[in-house]
């Protein structure tokens, strides 16, 4: 955000709150979401292990994309693959 900001010649929380009324979410939320977004695609349209889609997606370890993945669509990577095919 601060390489944005100073792009954009506006303050860090200038272009943080613009994004929020923009798109109703923070920016951490929003690029979350994106990656569970990417996550779920990648799940349904590809045979790659969990573990190389948590990576590509920008999660830590496939624990902790597992939890998030399982908050947000209601069933870990693993039952929502199974679900889809």
């Amino acid at each position: 955000m601060r390489k944005i900001s100073l792009r954009l010649n506006t303050s860090e929380s200038s272009l943080k709150n613009y994004f929020y009324a923009m798109f109703g979410m923070s920016v951490s939320k929003y690029m979350k979401k994106e990656r569970l977004k990417k996550a779920s695609a990648l799940l349904t349209e590809t045979r790659l292990p969990i573990s190389d889609i948590a990576v590509n997606c920008g999660f830590s370890n496939q624990g902790r994309f597992a939890k998030i993945f399982k908050e947000e669509y209601g069933n870990f990577p693993l039952e929502y693959r199974r679900k889809s095919s």
